[in-house]
């Protein structure tokens, strides 16, 4: 690429830390529903969660289509599973989780080092914000977090029309900023959802991993263009991408 001129980051798992916003869900509906839950100890659901959403989304990644959402993995199917594992006979209690599960928000907490790191890449390039939740709910969070202020635009799938991987969503938000693919860098933790469709429309990549360790990276290798595993090494990272003649 010649140079970017606007970066758009996904939100949950890339700006805020999306597994503490789980857990806190998690630790909620453990004490919302713990008298229908009768055995399991909150150490234990939020483990056998884990273990489930792990096996799925791994499954997901090593074999799952490189044009289309996630199948078989939505919150109803998750928590089927964890009654199950976890011997739970109430069989109205996976949908009543679920439906809970899903009406607000994550909550979570940004990542260490992000506010500082969004300021100082503003000076030098515009911010988007490209995400598969709600725009308003969204933007409240921005807004808690004090970091909304710095993205322009902000596009969000409902309004959008697709959700991720669709490359229709990412090619909306390029419209909305009015600049070509070739000069627009997407930055995201998930490297089918928020990174294939990018790299196929001709904008630059980073995977944010958070620490993770990805196995079914190998998969992926074409569509990433650079990798960072913390807040700390990000801004160099994007920063190098962006003012790079070629990737």
């Amino acid at each position: 690429m010649a140079g970017a001129d606007i970066l758009f980051f996904d939100v949950d798992g890339t700006l805020f830390d999306y597994g503490a916003g789980v857990n806190q869900r998690l630790i909620e509906l453990h004490r919302r529903f713990q008298l229908r839950l009768s055995s399991p100890r909150q150490a234990d659901f939020l483990d056998a969660y884990w273990r489930i959403t792990d096996r799925m989304d791994r499954g997901y990644l090593l074999h799952g289509p490189l044009d289309q959402a996630q199948t078989g993995a939505s919150p109803e199917s998750r928590f089927t599973e964890l009654c199950q594992t976890l011997s739970i006979k109430d069989n109205s209690l996976p949908a009543e989780m679920a439906q809970a599960y899903r009406t607000e928000p994550l909550a979570g907490r940004l990542f260490d080092g992000v506010a500082p790191a969004l300021a100082m890449l503003r000076r030098r390039w515009r911010l988007g914000i490209i995400t598969d939740g709600p725009e308003n709910p969204q933007r409240t969070r921005l807004s808690q977090a004090q970091i909304e202020q710095m993205f322009d635009p902000i596009v969000a799938s409902p309004s959008a029309g697709a959700a991720k991987p669709d490359p229709r969503l990412f090619q909306a938000a390029l419209d909305r900023a009015g600049v070509p693919a070739a000069r627009a860098v997407m930055i995201g933790n998930h490297p089918l959802l928020d990174l294939v469709s990018p790299a196929k429309l001709g904008m630059s990549t980073v995977l944010f991993t958070g620490g993770r360790r990805l196995a079914t990276i190998s998969r992926f290798a074409p569509f990433i263009h650079r990798m960072a595993h913390s807040w700390d090494v990000l801004p160099k990272e994007i920063a190098e991408l962006a003012t790079s003649n070629r990737r």
